[in-house]
């Protein structure tokens, strides 16, 4: 994807800058201790110079004169020094870096809305055949619920219980379903009827 390539780009130049940043800072740090260090030997060399003017040595006086004027010379060189890595710290030559990743956004930018696009259209069309499943489905549901609950094969059979065997009115609903199954089966019915205890013999 265009947005890893972004994502690399960026980290790249993020630390190309870094790396950047602490050799400056590096580079600064070493100029501030060798300013330092001559500013040692600068003092120093003003000890020696003022002893030499109070005791009238007059070439040592030039001598030194001379030592700090090229000590001050090499510190001032080395102050212009760290005074242009100041400059640039917040500079660098990032041209060809930002460029790329300025195409890299813009066409993370196009994907990216190409791939929402894409999963809206999906998202819809799965919508809409989740919409008519699920109107499948009450149908289906309702139609179910209508065949088990109306016309019946035992309720349409009602119809003509009492043309079969009028003592069906006689049954309960257990017996009912035995009654009908016979009736399919082309069984006889007596066995669902109390039969009459049989007379003894007269007396």
């Amino acid at each position: 994807m265009v947005i890893d390539k972004l994502q690399n780009a960026v980290e790249e130049l993020q630390e190309k800058f870094l790396t950047r940043q602490r050799s400056i800072k590096e580079n600064l740090q070493a100029l501030e201790t060798k300013i330092q260090a001559l500013q040692e030997v600068i003092d120093s060399n003003r000890q020696m110079l003022v002893e030499a003017e109070l005791s009238g040595d007059v070439s040592t006086v030039e001598k030194v004169k001379a030592k700090i004027g090229e000590l001050k010379e090499d510190q001032n060189e080395l102050k212009e020094q760290q005074e242009a890595y100041e400059q640039v710290r917040s500079r660098g030559d990032y041209a060809a870096d930002l460029k790329k990743i300025r195409e890299l956004a813009k066409q993370a930018l196009q994907e990216k809305s190409k791939n929402i696009k894409q999963a809206g259209e999906e998202l819809r069309t799965i919508q809409e055949d989740l919409e008519r499943l699920t109107n499948q489905k009450n149908e289906l549901e309702n139609k179910l619920s209508w065949m088990i609950r109306v016309d019946t094969v035992e309720n349409v059979l009602e119809r003509i219980e009492e043309m079969i065997d009028p003592r069906s009115r006689m049954l309960d609903s257990i017996k009912k379903r035995k009654f009908w199954q016979h009736f399919l089966e082309g069984k006889s019915f007596n066995e669902l009827f109390p039969q009459p205890e049989p007379l003894g013999p007269n007396v």
